[in-house]
């Protein structure tokens, strides 16, 4: 009787430690593996050096304060954990908004022109562990856009002026769009190294 029991219970055991095993090979078959958790728990302090082609510095400053402000790392441009390199690789516009033109008389023309565009930036992003050289995360692209309004052709006054919104010319607008597309990109980047694994 005892044997058994014995027996019964082996038989038991060797099943909860063949499904253990069976568990613990799906999901190492599957990428899964026990790691140190996001990249903000095991690195504090981050440097970002002048972002490539970034031709007056506001994407740098806007990405300096986006990482300041998220608290999940601190900027540090001396001895940081991590090197924030960004490369810009683009920036390029899609009409997506159109209307007819009109004649000197005011009359409809049966040409259509853009007014309204949406912008797009693309980078290049890696964090580097500046101890060993080597990319922590990256190097990956990413990209964001912001939409506007304007007018195809400059005001007839040629002064620019805002109504609703609207920009009169298109250099105009593009202008008045860089600061949040600056905004929109430098807070995509940081949420995505704050929440990298």
């Amino acid at each position: 009787m005892m044997k058994a029991l014995i027996k019964e219970a082996l038989a038991i055991f060797f099943k909860y430690l063949l499904f253990a095993a069976g568990i613990s090979l799906i999901l190492s078959g599957c990428g899964y593996r026990m790691g140190y958790g996001e990249i903000s728990d095991r690195y504090r302090t981050v440097a970002v050096p002048f972002a490539i082609n970034d031709a007056t510095g506001a994407f740098t400053a806007e990405l300096i304060h986006t990482l300041s402000a998220s608290g999940a790392f601190v900027y540090r441009s001396c001895n940081p954990d991590l090197v924030l390199k960004v490369i810009i690789l683009e920036y390029y516009d899609e009409n997506i908004g159109f209307r007819y033109d009109r004649n000197r008389q005011g009359n409809i023309k049966k040409t259509l022109v853009p007014s309204e565009t949406r912008r797009f930036v693309k980078v290049e992003v890696t964090l580097i562990d500046p101890r060993n050289a080597c990319a922590v995360l990256g190097p990956d692209i990413l990209s964001a856009s912001v939409d506007f309004d304007h007018e195809f052709n400059s005001s007839r006054d040629a002064v620019n002026v805002f109504s609703l919104g609207q920009v009169t010319d298109i250099d105009g607008a593009i202008d008045a769009a860089a600061k949040p597309l600056n905004a929109r990109m430098a807070q995509k980047i940081i949420d995505y190294i704050a929440n990298a694994w």
